[in-house]
């Protein structure tokens, strides 16, 4: 009887809040000219199926400038299980966690 009763507590509460407006930003879609501009050619690939965890890195020269990255995520077919859609993020890994040379003097 006492969990019936928490649980009915529950939805009154959730009912009676207000939701507050957030602001809503927008900004400009992430382009692969953008992403060219800082040296990134490659794109990661992760598919959205919870259950195959398949992922790649493409190369994305044959891309136009103009073509927005999140655009691509609706395009992307799974070549292990089929599944349409991925997410889609820039490779930055050739240019992080390099070695600084040394300089010898």
């Amino acid at each position: 009887m006492t969990a019936n009763f928490t649980c009915l507590l529950r939805k009154k509460i959730k009912r009676t809040r207000k939701m507050i407006p957030r602001r809503r930003e927008t900004f400009e879609p992430v382009t692969m000219g953008h992403i060219r501009s800082h040296g990134c050619r490659d794109l990661l690939v992760y598919c959205d199926s919870g259950r195959c965890h398949h992922s790649t890195a493409l190369n994305a020269d044959w891309l136009p400038d103009e073509t927005p990255v999140r655009s691509l995520c609706r395009r992307m077919v799974c070549t292990r299980c089929g599944m349409i859609g991925a997410d889609v993020r820039p490779d930055g890994s050739p240019h992080t966690n390099q070695p600084i040379p040394l300089k010898l003097n």
